[in-house]
C-alpha cells in the first residue's frame, strides 16, 4: 500500500502528465479539430475549378463517400493538388503527415453518415482572391466520390498554438500546486 505522500506525488504526476499531453496535442494540432472542412469549396478528383479563397491559413481535405461509421477517409497514393493565383504563381501545400503512405491517423478525420474526410494538407494563401485549383491522380482510386475540399483551420480562440497549449496546461499546473500547498 502506498503511503499518503507517495499517493500525492503519484496523483500530481498523473495530473501533470495529462495536462502536458493535452497541451502537446493542442500545440501539435493548432487547436480543436472542429472546423468547416468544405467552407471555401470542393472539386471532384480529378478536376479543375476556380475558387474564391481567403488570405491566410486554408486547410485542404480529402473526402470520400460510402464509408461505414467505423471507417475513416484515407488519401489515396498519387492524388496531387495544385493551387495557382491569377498571376500564375503557385501556392505551396504542406502535406499533412497523416496522409503520407496512404494512412489516415489524423484527429481531424471524421465520418458523418457515409461521408468521411481527412487532412490532405495546409497552405498559407498570400491574399484573398480567385485561385485555379487542379487535382490529378496517378492511378485509379477505389474511393467512392473522391473529392478535395478547402476549409477552415482548427478552432483556436487563443491565437498562436503555444498560447493555447499554455492555457490548456495552466489549470492542471494550478491544481498540482494547490495539492502540494494544501498537503503541507
Amino acid at each position: 500500500m502506498l503511503g499518503r505522500r507517495r499517493r500525492l506525488w503519484l496523483a500530481i504526476w498523473i495530473l501533470l502528465s495529462v495536462g502536458f499531453l493535452l497541451a502537446g496535442l493542442w500545440f501539435f494540432l493548432g487547436g480543436l479539430p472542429f472546423s468547416d472542412h468544405d467552407r471555401y469549396g470542393s472539386l471532384a478528383v480529378p478536376g479543375t475549378v476556380q475558387l474564391e479563397l481567403p488570405g491566410g491559413d486554408v486547410r485542404v481535405f480529402f473526402q470520400e463517400s460510402g464509408l461505414s461509421t467505423d471507417d475513416s477517409a484515407t488519401v489515396p497514393e498519387g492524388v496531387e493538388v495544385s493551387v495557382v493565383d491569377q498571376g500564375g504563381r503557385s501556392v505551396a501545400i504542406r502535406k499533412s503527415f497523416s496522409n503520407i503512405g496512404g494512412i489516415s491517423i489524423s484527429l481531424f478525420s471524421s465520418t458523418i453518415g457515409d461521408v468521411g474526410h481527412t487532412d490532405y494538407g495546409r497552405m498559407d494563401v498570400p491574399g484573398a482572391g480567385r485561385y485555379a485549383v487542379t487535382v490529378t491522380q496517378a492511378a485509379a482510386i477505389a474511393a467512392a466520390d473522391p473529392t478535395i475540399t478547402f476549409g477552415e483551420p482548427p478552432l483556436n480562440p487563443f491565437g498562436p498554438p503555444i498560447v493555447g497549449a499554455s492555457i490548456v496546461f495552466a489549470p492542471f499546473l494550478l491544481v498540482a500546486v494547490v495539492l502540494l500547498l494544501w498537503r503541507r
